[in-house]
């Protein structure tokens, strides 16, 4: 059987076109392999979902804000 994510709410990709940075409904962040579709990493926030993505420091670091 196939598991079921949260509906992503944002996104971001790198300029190299290398990874994807999603957002979530149920407030996880997940960095994405663009080329196999595989999740690198994930984190747990303590929010309610995850409205917007930003990278920076050489696209090394990733801001997320979303609710509550």
């Amino acid at each position: 059987t196939r598991e079921l994510l949260p509906a992503n709410l944002t996104f971001a990709i790198t300029r190299d076109g290398k990874r994807v940075i999603t957002g979530a409904s149920d407030g996880t962040v997940r960095v994405w392999n663009a080329e196999t579709g595989r999740e690198i990493s994930s984190l747990e926030t303590s929010g309610k979902g995850i409205w917007s993505i930003a990278l920076f420091a050489g696209e090394r670091r990733v801001a997320a804000a979303g609710q509550g």
